[in-house]
Order: C-alpha cells, then sequence, then structure tokens
C-alpha cells in the first residue's frame, strides 16, 4: 500500500488514523487566485518521489509496483514468495473508468488492453512469473474492488487460481484528470471549498478461501459484497438521492430488524456535496445504520481523493483497525460511489480464531 502519508501499509493506516496530512502544490496545475488575480498551484496529495515525471499510465505502474512491493513484504514475513506461489496467483488490476472525458479514451476503449501496457509491464518490472492467462484488468473506477472480489471469489471456487491479489491504482495528478475535473467545478479552491483534492494511491490485497490452508495470517474475512448502478449518475441533472446506495448498505448488513450495525462505515465521502448527499440519504433509509454504535470513518480526509484506489484503501484502513483495536468492534462495512452511476458495498469481520 503506497498513499501521500505513508509508502507501506503500516504506515500509511497509522497516519490515516493519525489524522496526518501532506498536501502539496502541483505546480503543473495552476488556478486562479479571487484575491491576487495571480495563477497559484494547486494543492493535492500525491505520492512522495514514487510517481515524480510520470503521467497516466506510467503513473500507475510506479505507484502499482510500490504497492505490490509492499504486499511482497508483507507475505515474505510468513512464507517463501517463489516462483510457484505467483503461478497459482490469480491478478486483477483496479483501475480508472477508460472515459473519453477523462483519460481521452474511446468510451468502448476495451480495458483489456491495460493488461498489454500496465500489469504485464509491472510483472516484468518486478521479475512476477504470473501467467498471462491469470492477468486480468478490471477498468471500472471507484467500485471496481467489488466487482475484483466477486471475480476473485468464483475462480478461486472453480480452482482455476490458489490465490487472488487485487491491485487499485488511480491517480487523479495526471495532467488530463485535472483538466476533467476543473471543467466539471471539482476540485476544492477557495472559490470552491466543497471539491475535492486530487490525491493517487496504490493498494495491493491478497484473497484466499476462508476454507484453504495457508502459512498467511488471516486478518479479516469478506462476509458479502453488493453492488447496484445509480440511475442518476453525477452528469445528470436530477439529484442522487441514495435509493441504490441505501439497497447495497441493507444488502450487507442484513438489515431485516432493528438491531443496528456495530462498527463503523469506512467510505469514500471527498468533499464534495453530492456525493455527501447521497450517502447521508442512503444511510438515513437503513435505521439500523443511524445510531451510536455506527461511526463514520472517511479515509479521504488524509489521503484527498485516489479515485480507483478509494475502496481497496478503505478496505486496507478497516482491516488494520480490525487487528489494533480487539474488542472495539468485530465488523466494518467498506462503501463506494462512482460519479458514474455504480455503488458498491462490502462487510467485513474479524477471524473467528483471532
Amino acid at each position: 500500500m503506497v498513499t501521500s502519508v505513508g509508502r507501506t501499509y503500516a504506515d500509511s493506516c497509522a497516519s490515516i488514523r493519525a489524522g496526518f496530512v501532506r498536501p502539496s502544490p502541483i505546480s503543473d496545475y495552476e488556478l486562479l487566485d479571487p484575491e491576487t488575480q495571480d495563477l497559484v498551484p494547486l494543492i493535492g496529495y500525491p505520492v512522495p518521489v514514487c510517481a515524480g515525471g510520470f503521467d497516466m499510465v506510467g503513473r500507475w505502474l510506479m505507484i502499482g509496483a510500490e504497492a505490490m512491493r509492499d504486499l511482497i513484504r508483507n507475505i515474505s514475513k510468513h512464507e517463501t514468495v517463489a516462483a510457484d506461489f505467483w503461478r497459482n496467483t490469480l491478478l486483477i488490476g483496479v483501475s480508472p473508468r477508460l472515459d473519453a472525458g477523462r483519460l481521452q479514451t474511446a468510451n468502448d476503449e476495451d480495458p483489456g488492453k491495460l493488461v498489454g501496457s500496465y500489469l504485464n509491464p509491472m510483472c516484468r518490472q518486478l521479475d512476477l512469473p504470473i501467467p498471462p492467462q491469470n492477468v486480468r484488468s478490471l477498468a471500472v473506477g471507484r467500485t471496481g474492488l467489488y466487482a475484483a472480489i466477486q471475480h476473485g471469489r468464483t475462480e478461486l471456487e472453480e480452482g482455476r487460481a490458489r490465490r487472488v491479489v487485487v491491485l487499485a491504482v488511480d491517480s487523479l495528478l495526471d495532467s488530463l484528470s485535472l483538466e476533467w475535473l476543473d471543467s466539471l467545478g471539482r476540485l476544492k479552491s477557495d472559490v470552491n471549498p466543497t471539491g475535492l483534492v486530487p490525491a493517487e494511491a496504490g493498494v495491493a490485497i491478497c484473497l484466499d478461501l476462508a476454507s484453504t490452508k495457508t502459512e498467511q495470517p488471516e486478518l479479516a474475512v469478506i462476509e458479502k459484497t453488493s453492488s447496484r448502478n445509480e440511475v442518476d449518475e453525477f452528469f445528470a441533472t436530477a439529484p442522487r438521492i441514495g435509493v441504490p446506495f441505501s439497497t447495497v448498505l441493507g444488502e450487507v448488513t442484513d438489515s431485516t430488524g432493528d438491531q443496528p450495525f456495530m462498527g463503523p462505515i469506512v467510505c469514500d465521502l471527498n468533499g464534495e456535496t453530492w456525493r455527501a448527499f447521497e450517502f447521508s440519504n442512503a444511510r438515513l433509509r437503513q435505521s439500523t445504520l443511524v445510531t451510536d454504535q455506527t461511526s463514520i470513518e472517511i479515509p479521504a480526509v488524509s489521503t484527498g481523493d485516489t479515485g480507483a484506489a478509494s475502496a481497496a484503501l478503505g478496505l486496507a484502513y478497516g482491516i488494520s483497525a480490525l487487528g489494533r483495536f480487539r474488542g472495539a468492534y468485530e465488523r466494518f462495512i467498506v462503501a463506494s460511489s462512482s460519479e458514474f452511476g455504480p455503488v458498491g458495498a462490502a462487510r467485513v469481520t474479524r477471524p473467528q480464531h483471532n
């Protein structure tokens, strides 16, 4: 895991928990100061050193490679990460949606092309002998984590892989993404205090079936995931009132009674009004989530908006808290919403043997 506040999983999660921030001026992109009428650098949350000088796919590759190195270091503490390990591994890359507005690609661009231009070069850089047929790309944006978990679970259950590594990477700091966000009035500035702070991150997570014997410690169990599609996307004129979002939250909490959900919701709120409006409406429709026992955790306060990496970042952060604060709570929800319409959520619990 690599973020603006940490180059490792442990450091990033500790920094988020402590409320650390590491803003930095983005010298390549300037905004107009309304008082002085001068051009001033945009403030963002870049990954230090890691992606300097690279843009778009090159930036994803550098950030993704750093996240994978951190995962490998953590896995190596408990077992040997040899060639056989990777030959039985399915790698799923979660990346931004290939949208013409943001990345100037065709809206029907084949996400599989990212395997050749991004994931395979990264595997060669890291000397990972993952079979080509075991490298997949899900360029669906913020809710890609949930699709990756569902796809990975199917592959594991049908015996086509021994484990799944989900690598979620995004950067909102390349020039095309910044221009796109600026054109939509979404960047935070003195003129627009309810905008987002662009950032970047990479998160790599290793998944096994709960029934599989492994030398790795079991950190958490992903009990349930759910995804839906919001008809009124960000680009529509109608406000998003959170009905599909409420549905996925209800499905992952199994809210069939009056018992409150005991644990936090780790969400991808980022400062934008429309996202807060949608999440608030969704939560109010689920009475079991509006209690003193259900807190709201917002990693973007420390990391900025990390786009397609935000759900995996929220999952990793929630898992770290399960291990660190034993007895505080036994489960949490990670929830995400995309400006393009999809919404998703997952319920995660502490392993029974812990």
